[in-house]
């Protein structure tokens, strides 16, 4: 998914990552609608564009510190770490 917002940010990203909107809502970036507004590093910002592309690409999170509540900017806009991939991995790896 390709989503631009009115102050300039955007995001490719994957259909379920998750941003904020301006009540810090999670919402799927496939949810969106345009004139959403979304928690930005420099205030709220508008959805002026949200688009599904046809790229397939690995998608990965990553581990943030302790006490972060998962969330951090990407290109400026707040997301959240769902931390799947890790727990995968641990339901996976760690099974008999």
């Amino acid at each position: 998914w390709k989503l631009k917002l009115s102050n300039g940010y955007e995001l490719e990203c994957a259909d379920d990552h998750i941003v904020f909107d301006n009540n810090m809502n999670e919402v799927f970036v496939k949810d969106l609608m345009l004139g959403d507004r979304l928690k930005t590093d420099n205030g709220y910002a508008i959805v002026v564009s949200v688009e599904k592309t046809e790229r397939i690409e690995s998608m990965y999170d990553f581990e943030l510190i302790e006490n972060s509540d998962r969330r951090y900017y990407t290109n400026g806009i707040l997301s959240h770490n769902t931390e799947l991939a890790k727990q995968l991995s641990k339901y996976l790896f760690n099974s008999e």
